[in-house]
């Protein structure tokens, strides 16, 4: 920056104008910083009119004070916050709030006064002002939001690493600063993680108060395994080695949940046999479901390295039946069924056990398995059967994975351009049960039969849209149109599509809305 500007050229008298004709052109606001972070903390202070120490703090404690009670609350509108067409930011506009700018006010003087040496002030205010936003993110009824650091405009970084350095100031015991320094990292987490790790480095005391902290809350993981973390990053700014088998296994006395560390730091060293141990041992006794889930993927994969593919799949089956919306499972189950010679089986026990499955939305669970095994009839015949709100997301499924299992292999360039965005657009999102399917035997379909299936499938849906009598469902009527068109003109018979889109113009006659849009999107593909 220098040598583009040529400052080191410069002299000092140049330099010093060239400094106040910058100024002079700063908003106050910014001047103030400017002078403080590169000039002077004191003459900001001064030019702020902040003389007297004893009565900003003063200040800082009627404002919290007022705020605790509720003085500074911001009441809502619900009546407006229900409205369909009222601006948010009009209701929540928090950042324009008297609080939001007194808070940042405030702040900013006492980073001054960290800045300037003044410790003790700093801290005093600063310990204040956190207190009162810590008290107002679990009451609303404080400041009328339970997220008021998002609407005040303050560099936060700055902050909080004034706050650990006046803090450090100001507690000159070892073992009251690390509490300390936890228990204000426990309050904002992520916002003040840089200011701790490069202001606190007694390890020693620190690594105390942070087990102290991890078991006065062994009720809540979340905040332990954050703990945790901070530790493990202590290590980590300090350049001093983090045993990734030994540190887990030193929680263990606080929360069993801490195996799934161990078992990944003996998975790490391929000790897979040990690592299998520890969470079979875990299993047992953690309650956690979370954590049982994330031991049960690591299960699998250790089962996997030993080549033990019928104990993986026995687990992976398990897994899949607990969590059956996550289609991963059932992928990891099918590739371990693959291995042991028993895709037979486990096909027939997924659709068996999706049939029964009382998880909300069961049929939509049913349908992957069915499209991604290739029993097409079933999958085609369960979505015609459906009935509800859901019937028609499950249309959609359905002739998505009859177009794809038709086309997937073929050579793009001999795709329509009306199919090829379809097909583009399943691949991107991994459409689960589709871009995954298996080349079944099961399937014995034509690839005609395939598309004449996802044609009939796509012309209810396109009147299911006409229906609705609405220009933007009409709209959606002529997207499926054009796929309809794209599917035809794959199988040479785009005058199969004229004669259907000339019956649904003639018949709509009275929807011109409806012509519309089916012409707008037409002509354009």
């Amino acid at each position: 920056m220098m040598d583009k500007y040529d400052l080191i050229s410069r002299s000092k008298e140049e330099l010093v104008m060239l400094i106040g004709k910058l100024m002079d052109n700063l908003a106050e606001n910014e001047r103030l910083e400017f002078v403080s972070k590169w000039i002077s903390p004191q003459a900001a202070l001064e030019e702020a009119y902040e003389y007297d120490s004893n009565s900003f703090i003063e200040k800082v404690d009627l404002f919290c004070e007022e705020c605790l009670d509720g003085k500074h609350s911001i009441e809502v509108d619900y009546d407006q916050y229900h409205d369909y067409y009222y601006d948010d930011e009009e209701i929540y506009n928090y950042s324009k709030s008297e609080w939001a700018e007194k808070f940042t006010t405030l702040l900013k003087l006492s980073v001054m006064y960290a800045r300037n040496k003044n410790y003790a002030i700093a801290y005093t205010a600063l310990d204040q002002l956190m207190h009162c936003l810590h008290e107002a993110e679990f009451d609303v009824n404080i400041l009328g939001t339970d997220a008021p650091m998002d609407y005040i405009e303050i560099d936060w970084d700055e902050v909080f690493d004034e706050y650990y350095i006046s803090m450090k100031s100001q507690l000159p015991e070892k073992k009251q600063l690390a509490s300390k320094a936890v228990d204000v990292w426990i309050g904002f987490g992520d916002r003040c993680t840089e200011g701790i790790l490069s202001n606190i480095n007694d390890i020693k005391h620190v690594e105390e108060a942070i087990r102290y902290n991890i078991y006065i809350y062994s009720e809540n993981w979340i905040m332990q395994r954050e703990l945790y973390e901070l530790l493990k990053s202590f290590y980590i700014k300090q350049n001093i080695v983090f045993d990734e088998i030994a540190m887990p296994e030193s929680m263990l006395c606080y929360s069993w949940n801490f195996a799934y560390d161990v078992a990944q730091g003996y998975i790490s060293q391929q000790k897979w046999d040990t690592a299998v141990e520890i969470i079979l041992d875990a299993c047992k006794v953690v309650d956690n479901e979370r954590v049982l889930e994330a031991l049960n993927v690591k299960l699998i994969g250790c089962y996997e390295e030993l080549k033990q593919y019928d104990k993986g799949l026995v687990v992976a089956v398990s897994l899949f039946k607990k969590h059956p919306k996550k289609h991963d499972y059932y992928l990891k189950a099918r590739k371990l069924a693959s291995k042991v010679e028993r895709l037979d089986f486990f096909v027939t026990d997924m659709i068996a056990f999706a049939k029964n499955c009382n998880e909300y939305n069961s049929t939509e669970i049913l349908l992957r398995i069915l499209s991604a095994v290739g029993y097409i009839n079933d999958m085609i015949g369960v979505t015609l059967k459906a009935n509800g709100f859901n019937r028609h997301d499950y249309m959609k499924y359905a002739f998505k994975s009859l177009i794809y299992r038709a086309l997937k292999d073929k050579d793009k360039e001999k795709i329509p351009v009306d199919l090829k965005g379809l097909i583009a657009g399943l691949e991107h999102n991994k459409t689960p049960g589709i871009v995954d399917m298996a080349n079944s035997t099961h399937s014995l379909e034509s690839e005609q039969s395939l598309l004449q299936s996802a044609i009939n499938i796509l012309k209810e849906i396109i009147q299911f849209h006409i229906d609705a009598a609405k220009r933007t469902r009409y709209a959606r009527a002529a997207y499926y149109c054009a796929l309809v068109r794209g599917v035809y003109i794959f199988l040479n018979e785009k005058d199969e599509f004229e004669s259907y889109y000339s019956n649904i113009v003639i018949g709509n006659k009275r929807r011109p809305a409806l012509r519309d849009e089916m012409r707008k999107v037409l002509s354009e593909t």
